[in-house]
């Protein structure tokens, strides 16, 4: 049991190096609405897939379906999978 305790410090040390180094952090970056969204809408983050929104009485977190997405950009650009 002892030998375990003395592996397994050191390991996850390592571990625990190694998940820092390579961890990539997301940032959002939040928006004071002024006006330009929905009087509800303190403040606005936009992410790849949705937005965060920041209200007086809480949060809504937007999320879209990337496939949704995608069909929506081949049609507004004029390309149809099913006519090629």
């Amino acid at each position: 049991m002892k030998i375990l305790r003395k592996i397994s410090h050191p390991a996850f040390f390592i571990l625990s190096a190694l998940l820092s180094t390579k961890t990539a952090t997301a940032q959002i970056e939040f928006i004071q609405n002024k006006g330009q969204w929905d009087s509800r809408v303190v403040y606005r983050g936009d992410f790849s897939t949705g937005s965060f929104f920041l209200e007086n009485q809480g949060f809504t977190v937007l999320i879209h379906n990337t496939d949704d997405l995608r069909n929506l950009s081949d049609q507004m650009h004029g390309h149809n999978p099913a006519n090629p």
